[in-house]
């Protein structure tokens, strides 16, 4: 029996993979060479600046051929050439606050129609998109929706390998940034009074964020906070 994913695992699914990526190259654990060349699905990086690409893995290599030069040296006038004008109207205000923002921990979710140059034919894509720090760019992850199926699947896969990144994603995503700054400091030692003094709020207000994360975290062991530090930031 074949399994329909839902639109909800398909996007979280991406977002997990997106930002274990993201994770890894802040690390460096990995390259983001070694990462992007290795992924099935495309894989680029946008300037903040002016949301040009300037770099594309193997897979969109392929897919562009010839159109890739166009694309790194002709920057947004490249992409308004392969986004359906439609999509591109949908879409540019919310990467340009992304980019804006510099927030690694928001993520952008989107469907779009695009094509492989301007005489193809428009195709169905699926994009997540978020803020990668060492990069200082917008890093994106896009499938053909016709291909989705499979791409999960792979996703999931992946995922599974990492039991406890795949059973505490969500929760971690639960938390507010002023949380997961806070989370930071509790995995490293500090005090309610040191972290007030750093963060310049009051004791009372990080009891109360540290409260708040030990409850959507679902523990109050400070070995399993160091784990979720560790995992995600």
């Amino acid at each position: 029996m074949k399994y329909i994913f839902t639109e909800k695992e398909i996007l979280c699914s991406m977002d997990r993979n997106l930002y274990h990526i993201s994770a890894s190259i802040k690390k460096k654990k990995f390259t983001f060479e070694e990462i992007a060349n290795d992924l099935s699905c495309h894989l680029h990086l946008n300037r903040t600046s002016d949301l040009g690409i300037y770099f594309l893995n193997k897979a969109s290599q392929a897919y562009f051929g010839d159109y890739c030069e166009i694309i790194l040296t002709q920057g947004t006038e490249a992409m308004r050439q392969i986004i359906h004008p439609a999509s591109t109207q949908h879409i540019m205000r919310p990467l340009q606050n992304l980019a804006s923002a510099k927030d690694p921990f928001r993520i952008y979710n989107f469907v779009q129609y695009a094509r492989r140059n301007p005489d193809s034919d428009y195709e169905g894509f699926i994009t997540s998109s978020r803020f990668v720090e060492p990069e200082d760019a917008l890093i994106s992850i896009t499938h053909s929706v016709s291909c989705l199926d499979k791409f999960v699947r792979h996703m999931f896969r992946l995922l599974d390998q990492d039991t406890f990144y795949t059973k505490n994603y969500l929760r971690f995503m639960c938390l507010t940034k002023r949380e997961k700054e806070i989370l930071r400091h509790i995995a490293e030692g500090k005090s309610n009074k040191e972290i007030s003094e750093i963060l310049n709020i009051s004791k009372f207000t990080v009891k109360t964020h540290r409260q708040n994360i030990l409850r959507k975290l679902e523990t109050n062991k400070l070995a399993e906070l160091i784990k979720y530090a560790q995992t995600f930031l």
